[in-house]
């Protein structure tokens, strides 16, 4: 009986702290735009911090659950929950918002989890068997939601595509709004909220809230928020991968284009900065901006990783990497005749957790 009981709240322990780790991956993967490869590119880049860092107790479980008996299960209840613990979400920045496909992926998720818990239990009397188990699978909590993706991927890509024509007739029908795309490797929400001030003055302007820029985040805003009375619909487009930008004017058609700047952001799936620049002028391809309104569009070729600073990825890499992109900036700004340099700087954002903000202090970027 005391066995059992044990066995019981060993399960419970092990499933509390699974579950804590299911959701900070599953917040990982959110951020990383539910990308399969861009997830496993993180967790390899990631792997001490989260694998190895949030699974450390679970490593002791595997000995002590398979040669150390009664105390062995203990400890390893103990172990699991402090585990459990330790890895309840935190407060971040972009908080894990629970769409209706993470709960699709979640309820997947907690099927594969079931049936671990299910061989657990039909391989009780063997305990190496189950002590094996129960923290190898913790360790490799992270593929259960990549498995758990994959299986969703056919439903997934039915809903999508529904939401995306559904998003498309609502733009179709609206043959009077101008839709203006924003997009550049920094300073997108910036200028978005700067166009709606200046243009709400005039106009009926919808724009896509936050930092929504991914398709699903453009559709999203789209059919939740797009009314026949808006007239300027500001939409920003952020990238990843080649054809992202594409596939969002696909969307939206937009007649109007700003590229706010292009540099060396999210190179792991870009892999090259030609890449970056190919992507980000989609947008022009799209429709054909500068050509359009006469309006010249200046390209400063700037290598960031030429910078030994930045190439060292430490925790001052914005720092240099803002230094060196304001600083060409500022140099061509004013050869053109323009004596300030203006910057967008969120009005959530923490200044302190930003060392690029103190380059811009050290070169007199004025940001609002």
């Amino acid at each position: 009986m005391l066995d059992w009981i044990l066995f019981i709240l060993l399960l419970v322990s092990w499933l509390c702290s699974f579950a804590m780790l299911t959701v900070y991956n599953t917040h990982m993967f959110q951020l990383n735009s539910y990308k399969p490869h861009e997830q496993r590119v993180w967790y390899r880049d990631k792997f001490l911090p989260a694998f190895v860092g949030r699974n450390l107790g679970v490593i002791f479980t595997l000995p002590l659950l398979c040669f150390c008996g009664r105390v062995g299960i203990i400890l390893s209840i103990l172990l699991y929950a402090l585990t459990a613990y330790l890895g309840r979400p935190r407060k971040a920045k972009k908080p894990l918002v629970y769409t209706a496909r993470v709960k699709r992926m979640l309820a997947t998720d907690g099927v594969l989890t079931a049936l671990t818990l299910l061989a657990a239990v039909l391989l009780n009397r063997w305990s190496l068997a189950w002590g094996v188990l129960l923290p190898v699978a913790h360790f490799v909590s992270g593929f259960y939601l990549l498995a758990a993706n994959w299986l969703n991927k056919p439903i997934e890509k039915s809903i999508n595509n529904w939401y995306i024509n559904d998003a498309k007739r609502m733009i179709d029908s609206s043959p009077n709004l101008k839709v203006v795309g924003i997009t550049g490797s920094y300073g997108k929400t910036s200028v978005k909220f700067f166009l709606r001030k200046l243009l709400s003055a005039r106009y009926n302007v919808l724009m896509t809230p936050e930092s929504y820029n991914t398709t699903m985040g453009v559709v999203k805003t789209i059919r939740n928020s797009l009314r026949p009375t808006h007239e300027i619909f500001l939409c920003e487009m952020g990238a990843r991968n080649i054809g992202d930008i594409k596939e969002i004017c696909d969307i939206v058609s937009p007649r109007y284009g700003i590229i706010t700047s292009i540099g060396p952001q999210h190179l792991e799936s870009f892999k090259t900065v030609d890449n970056v620049i190919k992507t980000k002028f989609e947008l022009r391809d799209a429709q054909e901006f500068c050509d359009r309104l006469g309006v010249e569009l200046t390209v400063l070729a700037l290598d960031i990783l030429a910078d030994a600073q930045v190439v060292r990825n430490t925790p001052e890499r914005c720092y240099y990497c803002k230094r060196a992109l304001f600083g060409a900036l500022a140099r061509r700004a004013a050869a053109d005749g323009y004596p300030v340099l203006l910057d967008g700087t969120n009005a959530s954002d923490d200044v302190s957790d930003r060392p690029g903000f103190r380059a811009l202090q050290e070169l007199a970027v004025r940001s609002p």
